[in-house]
């Protein structure tokens, strides 16, 4: 009977039997996992859903000053109006759906204030904009209404500024289009900044047809500040992106204190999970890997460093065989410094065997510092093995190549095998979906129908079994 054998994350319905647990970050979005301040709560009784003519969406907001950052309206100063300042990021204005049924012609869609305040030292830095859509299909679709003038820049945007220091502007919309038979329509209004010093107002926003009046909100009838503000003390939950921490059970990021910035994060970028200037140590730790019955595995992982360390700078690699009770440090006093035992700019492969083994659970924990926002540690391929099992497929892994890889136009895949039997080949895509299998004698396999992307390639030959990443450009 095969060893009981676990492999996460990549392809959940495939069981390799030497592979207790493989991790090489590439089935993640962008900043899965915790980045630098994108913190807000929710300010004066706001929450989504609270109101029924309207939603504030925090989209990607960075709001990090409990009094200078704000997405929210303001009627004391604001004389009623929707402020968004300083958010570093996309936020969303979406209204109800609003019933058009009952009259006929072209759709009016009015803004009667927009401003661009750029205070005294505000600085559009040339990419803010304010854009509105209209949806006529329960929001499935939304229709970009294209660049107004009364704006200083386009940028393919409905409003947008050119940047100029100290520079605001005030203008209006009013749209007009045929909505056809649609009897609903959504407005939504999408607000971009990110410099300091900067504010968007808009008030009076209104949709009439026929010159009725169907729906209108003057923003007059809030508390004052009813909304998003920022926040001046940040939690490890308040600064999470992408699919974590809900979507992610193979491991776990837990910093010791805050990020100072918006640019420090530890989280998968381009398939690598990535320290960079995180300021305070930050654990990886994975969750209990199975080793019932297993007497010896060796773990290992790919590890890059950036540059301009300044010598306080390590990564800390431990393991744990009673589910993470204990842990053991590999090495002393740290396992990676830049400058004593791997060069600036460089990658090692790190590799840890153990024998003798009588354990249930298995764990590995990281522990990253640098300071530096040119400083990062870049972790990949993470796999834990049972060497008990591997010995023969680990070598046939290692003698079994296959080229292009990556492949780009031609699509012709060819396959060194040490072995001269019969080739029973599966390709996954990262989902562990089945997109292509064959059985063949010949070294070479044409893949014109694969999408660019990665892939996981398994070869079964003589009763050994390689797996091998494959990416298509």
């Amino acid at each position: 009977m095969k060893n009981v054998l676990l492999l996460l994350c990549l392809i959940p319905t495939l069981a390799l039997s030497q592979t207790l647990m493989e991790e090489n970050f590439d089935n993640y979005a962008d900043y899965t996992g915790i980045t630098g301040p994108n913190a807000y709560t929710t300010n004066n009784g706001y929450a989504p859903g609270a109101v029924s003519k309207w939603e504030l969406d925090a989209g990607s907001l960075e709001l990090t000053s409990a009094t200078m950052d704000y997405f929210y309206v303001n009627v004391s100063s604001g004389n009623g109006e929707l402020h968004a300042r300083d958010i570093d990021g996309s936020a969303y204005f979406t209204s109800e759906s609003i019933d058009i049924s009952t009259q006929t012609g072209e759709v009016s869609l009015k803004i009667g204030h927009i401003n661009f305040n750029a205070f005294t030292t505000g600085n559009f830095a040339g990419n803010e904009y304010i854009d509105v859509y209209y949806s006529t299909d329960a929001g499935a679709n939304y229709t970009l209404i294209p660049h107004q003038d009364g704006s200083e820049a386009t940028s393919g945007h409905t409003f947008a500024n050119d940047g100029n220091e100290g520079v605001d502007f005030t203008t209006s919309l009013d749209y007009s289009f045929d909505p056809g038979a649609a009897n609903h329509l959504i407005l939504r209004i999408r607000m971009y900044n990110n410099g300091g010093n900067e504010r968007f107002e808009l008030d009076d926003i209104s949709v009439e047809r026929n010159t009725v009046t169907l729906w209108s909100e003057d923003f007059d009838s809030y508390d004052d500040n009813y909304g998003y503000i920022g926040i001046a003390s940040l939690t490890p939950d308040q600064v999470t992106r992408g699919d974590y921490p809900h979507l992610v059970s193979q491991w776990s990021l837990s910093p010791e204190d805050n990020f100072n910035n918006q640019n420090d994060y530890a989280a998968v970028r381009n398939g690598r999970l990535i320290f960079n200037d995180v300021d305070n140590p930050v654990k990886f730790e994975t969750s209990n890997i199975d080793i019932s019955g297993v007497s010896s595995l060796s773990f290992s992982c790919d590890i890059s460093v950036g540059s301009s360390f300044e010598g306080d700078e390590y990564l800390d690699i431990y393991y744990s065989t009673d589910g993470g009770n204990t842990y053991q440090l590999e090495g002393s006093p740290h396992t990676i410094q830049p400058g004593i035992n791997i060069e600036e700019g460089n990658t090692l492969s790190f590799n840890k065997s153990l024998s003798g083994l009588n354990a249930t659970n298995f764990r590995i924990k990281m522990v990253a510092f640098n300071n530096s926002n040119v400083e990062d540690f870049e972790i990949d391929n993470l796999i834990v093995v049972n060497d008990a099992a591997t010995t023969i497929s680990k070598q046939f892994n290692k003698d079994v190549h296959i080229h292009p890889n990556p492949m780009t136009d031609n699509r012709l895949l060819i396959i060194n095998s040490p072995s001269t039997g019969i080739k029973n080949i599966t390709i996954y895509n990262t989902l562990g979906s089945k997109v292509f299998s064959t059985s063949t004698l010949t070294d070479r396999i044409n893949l014109p129908f694969l999408q660019s992307g990665h892939y996981i390639f398994r070869m079964e030959q003589e009763n050994k079994t390689v797996t091998k990443k494959l990416i298509i450009n």
